[in-house]
């Protein structure tokens, strides 16, 4: 723990212990401490700007009434600062047990509650926020729409290797931010508004995580709400959530519904971008597990909302073929989908060094990965160059070669071990990678066989194949 962190816990409670509470998409470091006459949380902060804008939103937020927490004590200069504990209770983790993906009563009136919040910040609480704290920028203006849209260019489509004309879809960025800047955005925009962000304590909303917030559209922030991917509304769900947030905004400013609805679709369509860089960056390139799992929710949820925009409205030509490029993969990273929960499911995958990140196990950053690059290599020989490792010409080339079976029998005797581990411990996932260089030849035969391997052997197991260059063979 920062030293002075902790001598900021030690002048406010004695007797006390910490527990580090797991981040997400933040550099933060947070505690959840406990003594003996409660518990509070201490927060470190690397970036001092950030703890500017958040201390100072949180204070304005509470002095107008705003379910925020209280600041105990804060040092701005070390980044460092203690809150009230609001709980552990987030929305989403009630969200995600409901039942047949619909929200019961009381969900929705936690739902409704949380946006009757959020219209209730956007338009009073925030009256005198001092938008020149806000950080990376005051205003949501087009050069930091054009951040979002180059982070999901940079972060995502350039990450999996997605082919793209930088003149066009530039082209369709500017037209995308033109659009969201013709948005109503005389509000304080939240920024990261959603189900995780929002703590439920005695039946009420709180609200954490805005230090991103600045003036901007107020539909930004439904969006982000009720389009969050893992969350998983169901558009019945969507559509009343979305009336009734009309509703409590209307109450603040005079906001023509048609305006309103093709604000909301702008917004889907800049914060499903922005949010697949989030998921590129956090997920594929820093490989932390839920951002890596709302990949495939995401795309589909682009691939719908693309279809809803109009076509002659929202023409896009470059970013709908980037989408459609990105559909015709038939793996972005592990397929999940044929996960079982109550097995051990090893997951063989085949990948390329050259065109691919090396695949990690998102279950718990176990697995293995091995290097197949070192084994005779069929590319060289022209007439086979053309196959890949599923083809009899590709394994009548590998089988003649005994350094293969050697580096099959290697690989398995390794991770035999740790296999049977994680049957006796009820472990649910562990990953086998094997790379080569074009990931088509060497990893893809050695994949199959380590799998056919394990599916001959033990009944027990679900064993899932995934290999993330076959769209190009």
């Amino acid at each position: 723990m920062n030293p002075k962190l902790k001598k900021l816990i030690d002048n406010y409670c004695n007797n006390w212990s910490a527990k580090q509470i797991t981040g997400s998409g933040s550099n933060r470091v947070y505690y959840r401490i406990t003594f003996p006459k409660g518990s509070c949380i201490a927060v470190y902060s690397s970036n001092s700007k950030e703890t500017k804008a958040f201390l100072n939103f949180t204070q304005t937020f509470d002095e107008a009434g705003a379910n925020v927490p209280k600041i105990i004590a804060a040092d701005e200069t070390d980044n460092i600062y203690l809150l009230e504990d609001l709980g552990n209770i987030a929305l989403f983790d009630l969200i995600t047990t409901k039942k047949n993906n619909t929200l019961n009563d009381y969900l929705t009136e936690l739902c409704r509650k949380s946006l009757k919040c959020l219209a209730n910040i956007q338009f009073a609480a925030s009256k005198n926020i001092n938008y020149s704290l806000a950080f990376p920028t005051p205003t949501f203006d087009k050069m930091s729409i054009m951040w979002d849209l180059n982070y999901f260019k940079y972060n995502f489509l350039k990450v999996i290797n997605v082919d793209f004309d930088e003149l066009a879809l530039e082209k369709d960025f500017n037209f995308i931010a033109d659009k969201a800047l013709a948005a109503n955005t005389n509000s304080f925009m939240y920024r990261d508004f959603q189900s995780r962000n929002i703590i439920i304590r005695n039946n009420e909303p709180w609200f954490i995580d805005y230090q991103g917030g600045r003036k901007g559209p107020c539909t930004y922030d439904l969006v982000s709400f009720i389009y969050q991917a893992k969350a998983g509304f169901i558009d019945d769900d969507r559509s009343v959530l979305k009336n009734d947030y009309y509703n409590f905004i209307s109450q603040y400013i005079d906001y023509d519904k048609k305006h309103f609805d093709n604000d909301v679709l702008i917004m889907r369509l800049l914060r499903i971008l922005q949010t697949l860089g989030a998921y590129g960056f956090r997920g594929l390139i820093e490989r932390k597990p839920h951002f890596y799992e709302s990949i495939s929710i995401s795309l589909e949820n682009t691939y719908s909302l693309l279809q809803e925009l109009d076509v002659d409205s929202f023409k896009l030509p470059e970013l709908r073929n980037v989408f459609s490029s990105i559909k015709a993969k038939k793996n972005l990273g592990n397929n999940n989908n044929n996960i079982v929960p109550d097995k051990l499911n090893l997951i063989v995958t085949s990948f390329s060094y050259l065109y691919n990140s090396v695949p990690s196990d998102h279950s718990h950053g176990g697995g293995f990965v091995f290097d197949c690059r070192a084994l005779p290599n069929p590319y060289w020989i022209p007439e086979l160059r053309q196959f890949c490792g599923k083809d009899l010409p590709i394994i009548n080339f590998l089988e003649n070669e005994k350094e293969v079976y050697d580096f099959l029998d290697y690989a398995v005797n390794i991770t035999e071990i740790s296999v049977k581990k994680y049957i006796q411990r009820n472990f649910n996932m562990l990953q086998v990678s094997f790379g080569c260089s074009g990931g088509k030849h060497r990893s893809v035969y050695c994949a199959e066989k380590f799998a056919e391997y394990y599916q001959k052997k033990y009944k027990n197991i679900n064993v899932i194949i995934n290999h993330l260059r076959e769209d190009t063979w």
